[in-house]
């Protein structure tokens, strides 16, 4: 199964937490890691919307930018 960015993030402040030695590292990452969490859900929500609108633009208009085209268009992630 693939994992998103941000599960891989999650997974990586896991292996933080269990390296950690002082207890100020530790609860930095683990607020980190409840942060993530969160996120990842609202990842998988905005995906979802995302992946809804793009067909619902297919099926209505027949004529939408590529994938990766929309994609930028909608989540803007060209620094301006």
């Amino acid at each position: 199964m693939k994992k998103t960015p941000m599960k891989e993030l999650i997974e990586k402040f896991r292996e933080l937490q269990q390296m950690s030695q002082d207890n100020a590292g530790f609860l930095f990452s683990m607020w980190l890691t409840e942060c993530e969490e969160s996120l990842l859900e609202k990842e998988k929500e905005m995906m979802c919307q995302f992946a809804f609108d793009y067909s619902d633009e297919l099926y209505n208009n027949g004529e939408v930018p590529p994938v990766k085209e929309y994609y930028n268009e909608t989540f803007n992630t060209k620094e301006k």
